[in-house]
């Protein structure tokens, strides 16, 4: 794998991670609103 392809790999890992986290939360407080602003902002702080 080239250095580029590993970085992507581990972006995309760390990516996954983070909405995994967002994820659990929303499924634990079942508050799908609050879920839906977190992946939100997550995705404005991507940008």
């Amino acid at each position: 794998m080239t250095n580029q392809s590993g970085a992507a790999v581990n972006m995309l890992q760390k990516q996954l991670k983070e909405l995994d986290q967002i994820f659990q939360e929303t499924m634990e407080t079942l508050n799908t609103v609050a879920g839906a602003e977190r992946v939100a902002k997550w995705n404005r702080c991507r940008s």
